[in-house]
């Protein structure tokens, strides 16, 4: 598992809850265990992935391209360890 430098995550201009969710979603698959560790409502985690995803001009593989339909069988599932971000 990778760490990040101290300041990396300033430069991303991330608050420290933004912090706290990118981390805990770069070792946790799973939206609804995600929700159970951060204290927060599914709802509340989904918002806040997709705040992340826009701010940091990523996409996880679950959201689907405009005007591609989404095939995934569980577009639930976390995906940002796929994205370099680990913590």
């Amino acid at each position: 598992m990778t760490s990040f430098r101290p300041g990396d995550l300033d430069r991303l201009g991330l608050t420290a809850r933004e912090t706290e969710v990118l981390r805990a979603a770069t070792v946790i698959d799973d939206e609804t265990e995600l929700a159970w560790e951060l204290f927060l409502s599914l709802h509340a985690v989904r918002e806040r992935l997709a705040r992340l995803e826009a701010k940091l001009g990523v996409r996880s593989p679950a959201t689907p391209s405009p005007g591609h339909c989404a095939t995934a069988p569980d577009a639930t599932a976390s995906t940002w360890s796929a994205t370099g971000y680990a913590g």
